[in-house]
């Protein structure tokens, strides 16, 4: 397995709770469900916010507060074999997984730990690597919408629509349709906006998300191609 999942609950802090500065050798999940605090590590301090998550890496001392009206939590502890190590030093400290299914995974990881039917261990990792996932596309969409907060209001709406449909055959017609141009006029406006053209932008996400999909599915190379938007494994 890829993880060896510890501990999972839920928990509850008091207002005004203090967990004093510790460390330890696994990685936590902190997912805030209701209330606020604070997280102190060696290098800041953190607001904890409803429909976040917080990563704490292995020997990371921390500290945890809860503000007034206290705080709950769910909390994940678990190990990673040495190939995920390096795919989890990606993931960013926070991530808003407001309005995603990441709770309901908690849900399930809790259950599978309280009832412990058998093969329990392995759900466990299976519903890790679906957290994963949805951290992943989280912060992928996060980052989708800084980027085209810096393009105009045309050149915003094309980029959204390559990143939300990468993976089917999107002709320059079909872009050039959304800007409302013609094409050749599209292609030369794109390239001094974006600063690329639309193949090579389009090349690019495809190729961003097979990375992502190498290091946390299983698919092989072809399925992953086809899973891309590629037509054949030779493109890829």
């Amino acid at each position: 397995m890829k993880y060896t999942v510890r501990w999972v609950a839920s928990c509850v802090y008091k207002p005004n709770m203090s967990i004093v500065p510790h460390s330890h050798d696994f990685y936590q999940y902190l997912y805030v469900k209701k209330g606020s605090g604070e997280l102190q590590t060696n290098e800041k301090r953190l607001p904890l916010e409803i429909g976040k998550i917080y990563v704490l890496p292995p020997f990371i001392q921390h500290s945890i507060d809860s503000f007034d009206e206290g705080m709950t939590t769910y909390e994940l502890k678990f190990h990673a074999n040495r190939e995920n190590d390096t795919a989890l030093s990606e993931i960013p400290v926070i991530i808003d997984l407001s309005g995603t299914h990441a709770e309901s995974v908690f849900k399930g990881m809790f259950n599978e730990t309280a009832n412990m039917h058998p093969m329990y261990k392995e759900m466990l990792s299976l519903k890790l690597e679906e957290l994963h996932l949805c951290m992943t596309r989280a912060a992928e969409l996060d980052e989708s919408k800084k980027k085209t907060s810096s393009y105009s209001q045309t050149f915003s709406e094309v980029i959204y629509y390559m990143e939300r449909n990468y993976a089917s055959e999107i002709s320059l017609k079909t872009l050039a349709d959304i800007a409302h141009m013609e094409k050749i006029y599209f292609l030369k406006k794109f390239k001094a906006e974006v600063g690329t053209t639309p193949v090579n932008y389009l090349r690019r996400l495809r190729i961003n998300q097979s990375k992502n999909l190498l290091i946390n599915s299983d698919f092989n190379v072809t399925q992953i191609a086809e899973a891309v938007g590629f037509q054949s494994i030779h493109h890829f």
